[in-house]
């Protein structure tokens, strides 16, 4: 018979559960799940609600896997693909820098709730290169089709898997195997499959992969727009413009891009007060930041990667005239106010601009 004791029926209740594990760990969660079938039930959701490869359990297993003895790397990724077969449909937040566990997961159709996704920088596993096409073929989110691929005066049969609009290979694919190109847009594929069928996203960080660029800008923006509850978005090195980016997605809170290319150039008028939080991820001039800044009242977080030299009279001067800014009605609006400002790389010389502004 199903047990019936009143510790059983109190924790069979969904917010009662919810408040329990916010105050326990991972590892205390794995023990809840051992106690007997109905926590195993219970707990099970909450443990794969958030799969993170840069937590030190994932981190373990990669460095065991990526060692140079095959039965484990073997036993690790049959694992991770029957795990996340059977368990994906629970996950909500998924940080995957790990390529067989994004290859696994987009992989589970099953996977649609999705509240954050975030690959970065993915880790492929140490390997014999060229890959044969036998290793990966089994993987890939649609079938493959036998092609002709021209490379210059000659057509070169070939098994063709990409299915999304590249407008560039950087490389020429031999028949037989799989080069470090072609196998980095099959993760781009697998990612955004994934992006497609999790509609719900509000946090989406894109891969840290030079085939991003590879793909046409206006299929990006498509997918993007398609994400409706988005809120913070990282494009890592997608090179896509700023200005288009916050004109298209104006309630975005967070927003991580490469450079301040097309905000320089907003009318004075234009303002996104939902943004909270805005990464550069290239060397930029104080004196171009502080006209930026003009745009965002709501700013509190700002990071830059570096300090781009300018004259210190010039940013002294671009400060005296950006203290407060007209707006269109003839009102005056003061600066963000900033509370968090983080630079990663800094030279003595950058001393005095970092203290002006």
């Amino acid at each position: 018979m199903p047990s019936t004791t009143t510790d059983n029926i109190i924790i069979s209740l969904p917010e009662v559960i919810q408040f329990i594990a916010i105050y326990l760990e991972p590892s205390d969660i794995r023990s809840c799940i051992l106690v007997n079938r109905h926590w195993n039930q219970s707990f099970t959701p909450l443990l794969w609600r958030t799969v993170d490869t840069l937590s030190k359990p994932w981190q373990r297993m990669f460095r065991i896997h990526d060692s140079k003895e095959d039965p484990p790397r073997d036993e690790i990724a049959a694992w991770i693909r029957v795990a996340i077969a059977k368990y994906g449909h629970h996950i909500r937040q998924l940080t995957a820098t790990w390529n067989i566990v994004l290859e696994a997961v987009s992989a589970n159709s099953g996977c649609t709730q999705l509240t954050s996704l975030d690959v970065g920088s993915v880790m492929y596993h140490r390997t014999t290169t060229p890959l044969a096409l036998e290793t990966v073929m089994a993987a890939l989110p649609h079938p493959p089709t036998t092609v002709l691929y021209a490379t210059g005066q000659t057509a070169t049969p070939l098994v063709q898997w990409l299915h999304l609009p590249w407008v560039s290979n950087r490389r020429i694919y031999r028949p037989g195997v799989v080069n470090e190109d072609l196998r980095r847009k099959i993760t781009v594929e697998r990612f955004w499959s994934l992006v497609h069928q999790n509609p719900g996203l509000v946090r989406l960080k894109l891969p840290y992969l030079g085939p991003m660029n590879d793909l046409s800008k206006e299929y990006i923006l498509e997918r993007l727009l398609a994400l409706k509850q988005l809120r913070d978005l990282d494009l890592e090195l997608t090179l896509l413009d700023a200005r288009t980016m916050l004109r298209l997605f104006p309630n975005l809170e967070r927003l991580r891009i490469y450079n301040l290319d097309g905000l320089l150039m907003l009318p004075v008028q234009e303002q996104y007060s939902h943004l909270r939080a805005l990464g550069l991820r290239t060397y930029v001039m104080f004196s171009h930041v502080i006209k930026v800044l003009n745009h965002l009242p709501g700013l509190e977080e700002l990071w830059i990667k570096g300090v781009a030299v300018e004259p210190i009279a010039h940013l002294r001067a671009t400060m005296a005239s950006a203290s407060v800014v007209p707006k269109a009605q003839g009102e005056e609006v003061a600066l963000p106010l900033i509370k968090s400002f983080h630079i990663d790389e800094t030279l003595p010389r950058d001393d005095e601009s970092i203290a002006l502004l």
